[in-house]
C-alpha cells in the first residue's frame, strides 16, 4: 500500500487509512492463532497500469528529481521484502509495514 498519492480523491486516502486500521485490528485478533499480519508499502513503481504516467516527461523529471534514489521502483525489487514477510524469519514481526519506496517518503 502506498502512502504516495498524486491527484487522488479524498475517498482513496480514507480507504487506505481504513485498510491500515483494519490490518491493525486483524493482527490483534489473529495473533493468538499464530498468524501474523504485515505488509509492504511502495513508492512509485512501474508496473503496466502506471506505464502511461511514467512516459509523461514532465511528471518523470519532477518525480525523479525529488526521489533520493533518482530512479523508479521496479516490481521485482519487492521480492526480497515479500520473501522476508512470508518466511519464518518474520514469525515474531507483527503488524509492520515495510516501505520499499526509494526514500520518497523521507522527502515528501
Amino acid at each position: 500500500m502506498s502512502l504516495v498519492l498524486f491527484n487522488q480523491e479524498n475517498k482513496k486516502v480514507l480507504f487506505k487509512s481504513g485498510l491500515l486500521r483494519m490490518g491493525f485490528d486483524i493482527s490483534k485478533k489473529w495473533t493468538i492463532f499464530n498468524l501474523v499480519v504485515n505488509g509492504t508499502g511502495t513508492g512509485f513503481f512501474v508496473p503496466k497500469p502506471t506505464k502511461h504516467i511514467v512516459e509523461n516527461e514532465n511528471f518523470k523529471s519532477n518525480f525523479i528529481n525529488q526521489t533520493p534514489s533518482k530512479r523508479w521502483g521496479l516490481p521485482y525489487k519487492l521480492a526480497g521484502t515479500a520473501s522476508f514477510l512470508a518466511s519464518k524469519a518474520c514469525y515474531f514481526v507483527n503488524y509492520q509495514f515495510i516501505y520499499v519506496d526509494g526514500e520518497i517518503l523521507a522527502v515528501l
